[in-house]
């Protein structure tokens, strides 16, 4: 069967959508009296709405349900309350969403239910959760595996590969030592060996990791 892909006008619509519109409806669905597996089906299913917006929800939806245990109606309230106590300060409403709206995949978008229950449970702040939604969302799914094992194995002078590109880019590994010689004379990357940051460290623990409480 051929999926409806909205209106015309709107069909091939993927430019950023009109947040102020999601805010408002993200808010209905995490407060709404209805289990909110049926209201996100319902919005996924009208065929109204463009194919950037249907993208979005179906992140939304993967974001709820996680990968251990899907989002109870109690943690809903929860979250809906948090947001909209913070949303008046930085628009952090307004962060979250753009943030599950730039994942990729549907496990980067349970890695964030990962770090949002954590940030509930104040296990980290609010400047730490978007730290790792930064890297979550800007670094290759392949990467972040990789730096999972590499977490695992507690790897320590980690050689250089394709795979530390990116984790170097976004601060989840950093230089560690020199092989072959002075940094001074041996400056290029090929050389150097790497360790896990703090930042990468918290993202392999609140992100990478199932989390097994609220």
């Amino acid at each position: 069967m051929k999926m409806n892909l909205g209106n015309k006008e709107d069909r091939y619509s993927y430019g950023p959508f009109n947040h102020e519109v999601q805010i408002k409806k993200v808010v209905e669905v995490l407060k709404g009296l209805l289990p909110w597996q049926y209201q996100l089906t319902l919005l996924i299913a009208d065929e109204t709405i463009s194919v950037h917006d249907r993208l979005f929800w179906h992140k939304f939806k993967a974001f709820m349900s996680g990968n251990y245990k899907e989002l109870t109606q109690d943690d809903c309230r929860k979250l809906a309350s948090k947001l909209c106590e913070e949303e008046e300060n930085d628009s952090f409403f307004r962060r979250m969403i753009s943030y599950i709206d730039q994942v990729d995949c549907d496990e980067k978008a349970v890695f964030l239910n990962n770090v949002v229950r954590a940030f509930l449970n104040e296990e980290i702040v609010k400047y730490e959760m978007f730290l790792i939604y930064h890297a979550v969302v800007y670094t290759p799914y392949e990467d972040l595996l990789y730096l999972k094992q590499l977490e695992e194995r507690h790897a320590s002078r980690i050689p250089y590969s394709i795979n530390i590109i990116s984790l170097n880019g976004m601060g989840l590994v950093l230089p560690d030592s020199i092989d072959g010689g002075d940094f001074e004379y041996r400056p290029f990357i090929e050389y150097q060996r790497f360790a896990i940051s703090e930042l990468g460290k918290l993202t392999c623990k609140h992100a990478l990791y199932d989390y097994r409480e609220l």
